[in-house]
């Protein structure tokens, strides 16, 4: 850089200043670039573990639109209600958790941001017309940018409780037999 004289031209300053600008600017570029891949690697972790419990669950789970329309199901509900979850994706609601009347007023209170963590016990009927009692709750899942705004989507979980309902009967009807048994004993002495 330096002239005859020994001393630096004088367009060096402003050749060392632009330098300096784009060598910042490249910095600038890999360090933003960097947070990007670290953020983008820690939101894939995060559905890795959300598509994990969504399907491993037991209990069902329906991903519906503020429209109550069917996203998704995990396979959970497919088992329980007794559809695929392709053949299902788009339709409302309604169609496919039939006998839920308190479903609808939940869906409208979630779609104002508004969870039910219980509806109460609700009988549901199979794809076969097979009723079952279940336990239902709505979680609205609100936009991830905006997290006093719209609510993106609805959680509808679902759980079966035909098994445990089973052994409640059972353990009445045991429960009445050993009573019979007593009233038997007493008079047989």
């Amino acid at each position: 850089f330096a002239g005859a004289s020994g001393a630096p031209p004088e367009d060096s300053t402003a050749l060392a200043e632009i330098v300096a600008a784009v060598l910042t600017a490249i910095l600038r570029y890999h360090t933003d670039l960097y947070e990007l891949n670290q953020e983008l690697q820690a939101q894939a972790e995060e559905q890795a573990t959300g598509s994990a419990i969504f399907d491993l669950t037991e209990e069902g789970i329906l991903l519906v639109t503020p429209e109550a329309r069917i996203l998704e199901i995990n396979p959970a509900a497919e088992i329980i209600l007794g559809y695929a979850s392709g053949e299902i994706e788009g339709e409302p609601v309604e169609h496919i958790l039939v006998g839920a009347e308190t479903l609808i007023p939940a869906l409208r209170r979630a779609t104002e941001g508004t969870p039910t963590p219980d509806l109460g016990a609700a009988t549901l009927h199979r794809r076969n017309g097979q009723p079952f009692p279940c336990k239902i709750r709505t979680i609205p899942v609100l936009h991830r940018g905006n997290p006093g705004g719209a609510v993106e989507k609805i959680i509808i979980a679902c759980q079966d409780l035909s098994a445990s309902e089973g052994l409640r009967l059972l353990n009445q009807q045991l429960e009445q037999r050993a009573l019979l048994g007593e009233v038997t004993a007493i008079f047989a002495h």
